[in-house]
């Protein structure tokens, strides 16, 4: 653990406020903080967080970061607090020319655990890539550039953005072909329309398989690649072995047309030890929020995978052990596809093998995290054995890192069984106020939403997870009681990615309400719209599925529905009025409505740019063109508006008033708002 000077401590306790004094240093904030230092000297500062590791799930459309935590302290609180948050935002430079499209941003909370070793997390978020081709043609291979950044999100569609704290990656994926008649849709350019055949053809299990691989392309390619005996005769010769069978060993076909000495390949069995030339098992590390283990795997050549896109290739397996203190433990193995691809890239291809795990038995009470040390042992097209910690593969290494536990969610007891929701409309229950029902602080879920006393609408999504549930089977359902009504159970439909990364599933309630309870991705359980504003209540209650024996009523939180979208009115009062027409140079004004319950922000813009660019607007007689949520109060805010027009060219211009307010939409973000635009030329007169 690298140790840290008292200079660079001090800027990373007293970050926020240097970070504010950087973005008003017009203003002398600046002055306050010159015994504290100076932000430029901690650009990509790694000496307490560093992203080391990017890969994909081409399956799932599903890429993932891995973030090595270095220090025991300087993330703002231990377990028991919010903590602080590690951002990374993801771009993708789908053709390779430089285009860099902005994917989105995920975070995870850090803490200050005290821990002497370094933590591994992993962090993903589901894409919707913006090309895919079919398996015969030019493989999508995106470069992605990663920014992680601590406590400051990185701001969206700036790629060449540095971050203070944290660092930018760069590593290469491949996306996921189109195969067989698919690739009909793709012909056709009706891509947008076959993404909706494409989910459905994926849920049901409908796509169309992979070919083998001829023995004559077979032959090609080992050829072709001077790949070795050791390599292309290495499955069918543990196959062999594993047979018990004494009888000679019989070639595959491929292998007669080969100058192939079995020797050669005995000898390579009976002296293992890890060979990493064509993979190589970079990073692993837990992700908290999913409960899954990652593993990062590094392929290095274009062929000695068995195979090209449209064909089978081969698996690359990754077993997972934990040591929680008494020795290592085997959690499972995961495995992926992998394929010869002749355009790889000099520095090679990352992909993600993902496991679902439990460790509901391993975790603290609330507020006493835990830690594991993980290792993933990778082995190419032979799964390496159960149980067996210390196994060398003959094609692949093992990498280990140690992992946070995290506790058990506050009030639970370990070894009693919960089953609780722990967000709502993708906020913290903790951080919804039971009193009014509004939201504040950082979303649960990595989307980098800020709820600042927020209600919510839209379709609300409730998240939670089983504990100590046994091999019991179980049933649950979700009550709602609105405000002017009595409760009543949900019935909807809930289809959620299964974990594991294997499809989709959908549960279907009885006519009470109940579902069997399965694990999902993000722990999904059930999803609300409200048809009317109000303090609302939602509770959770699970059942023995064979006996229909009420084991426990789970918990209920309230939280406030908003159903009124905010008010926008902007009206030309001065001159010739709306659609009037003025003089270059005018001062220009009017009136404005900015209404809503719960207001965020106003602003004016003039268009278009950059014509409009040189206009000055002011807003009640102060300069600038947005009031925030600081300044304005329920209902909102009425006044006058004006716009100096000088050096603004002729023409017809529009000043247009935009109202935001702070509503949680759709469990995604906060964007409601209601724009009024009027018109204007400027003209000689």
């Amino acid at each position: 653990m690298e140790k840290i000077s008292k200079s660079v401590s001090n800027l990373r306790s007293n970050f926020n406020i240097l970070l504010l004094a950087a973005k008003d240093s017009q203003n002398n904030v600046l002055s306050a903080t010159e015994a504290i230092g100076d932000l430029s000297s901690i650009n990509q500062n790694t000496q307490f967080e560093e992203i080391v590791c990017v890969s994909y799930i081409p399956k799932n459309e599903v890429i993932n970061a891995i973030v090595k935590i270095k220090q025991a302290s300087g993330y703002g609180g231990n377990a028991c607090s919010k903590g602080t948050f590690e951002y990374v935002r993801f771009y993708f430079d789908y053709d390779r020319n430089g285009n860099w499209v902005d994917e989105g941003v995920t975070n995870f909370n850090a803490h200050s655990l005290g821990f002497d070793e370094d933590l591994c997390y992993n962090v993903q978020l589901k894409i919707d890539p913006d090309k895919r081709r079919c398996c015969d043609k030019k493989p999508v291979l995106p470069k992605v550039r990663a920014i992680l950044s601590w406590n400051a999100a990185p701001p969206a569609n700036q790629p060449n953005w540095t971050p203070y704290w944290g660092n930018v990656i760069e590593r290469n994926v491949q996306i996921e072909p189109l195969r067989g008649f698919q690739c009909f849709f793709d012909d056709f350019v009706l891509y947008p329309k076959f993404k909706k055949i494409d989910t459905i053809l994926k849920k049901n299990n409908l796509l169309p398989d992979f070919k083998n691989i001829s023995i004559k392309d077979q032959v090609e390619i080992i050829k072709k690649h001077k790949i070795p005996a050791t390599r292309f005769g290495y499955a069918s010769a543990i196959k062999k072995i594993n047979s018990q069978d004494a009888t000679p060993f019989a070639l595959p076909g491929y292998l007669n047309q080969l100058d192939f000495d079995f020797s050669n390949i005995l000898d390579f069995l009976l002296k293992p030890k890890f060979n990493t030339t064509y993979e190589e098992l970079t990073c692993v590390a837990l992700n908290r929020a999913m409960t899954t283990l990652h593993g990062t795997i590094h392929l290095k050549k274009s062929a000695g995978y068995s195979g090209n896109l449209c064909q089978t290739g081969s698996k690359e397996y990754v077993a997972f052990y934990m040591d929680f203190g008494s020795g290592w433990e085997y959690m499972g193995t995961s495995s992926i596809t992998v394929h010869n691809i002749s355009e790889i890239p000099k520095d090679g291809l990352n992909y993600n093998a993902a496991l679902a795990v439990d460790l509901d038995k391993k975790r603290k009470e609330w507020c006493e995290s835990g830690k594991a040390k993980l290792k993933g042992i990778l082995s190419w097209n032979v799964a390496p054995p159960i149980n067996q910690p210390n196994h060398v593969a003959h094609w692949g290494d093992w990498e280990q890192c140690h992992v946070e536990v995290k506790s058990l969610p506050k009030g639970i007891i370990p070894g009693n069984l919960s089953l609780n929701i722990e967000t709502l409309g993708s906020m913290h229950i903790d951080d919804i106020d039971q009193t009014d029902g509004l939201a504040n602080g950082s979303d649960a879920l990595g989307l980098s939403m800020n709820a600042e006393e927020s209600p919510f609408d839209g379709k609300i999504n409730f998240t939670g997870s089983l504990i100590n549930g046994g091999s019991t089977a179980l049933e649950y359902r979700l009550v709602i009681t609105p405000p002017s009504s009595g409760s009543y159970n949900l019935l909807n439909h809930v289809t959620a990615d299964k974990i594991g990364f294997s499809g989709e599933e959908t549960l279907i309630p009885d006519a009470d309400g109940w579902m069997p309870y399965t694990k999902f991705v993000g722990n999904y359980l059930g999803y609300f719209i409200p048809t009317q504003s109000g303090m609302h209540t939602i509770k959770i209650e699970v059942r023995n599925a064979g006996s229909a024996t009420l084991l426990l009523t789970g918990n209920s939180t309230n939280f406030m529905a908003h159903k009124e979208a905010p008010v926008a009115d902007v009206e030309i009062t001065s001159g010739a009025g709306n659609c009037g027409s003025f003089k270059p140079g005018d001062v220009i004004s009017g009136e404005y409505k900015a209404l809503s319950e719960y207001p965020r922000v106003m602003s004016f813009v003039a268009t278009p740019s950059p014509e409009s660019n040189s206009g000055v607007i002011s807003i009640d007689g102060v300069p600038g063109n947005s009031i925030s949520y600081n300044d304005i109060v329920a209902p909102g805010k009425t006044g006058t508006w004006e716009l100096a027009t000088n050096n603004m060219p002729q023409c017809g211009y529009n000043i247009r008033l935009s109202v935001y307010d702070r509503t949680i939409m759709h469990s995604k973000n906060i964007t409601r708002h209601a724009t009024d635009i009027e018109g204007f030329c400027l003209i000689p007169k």
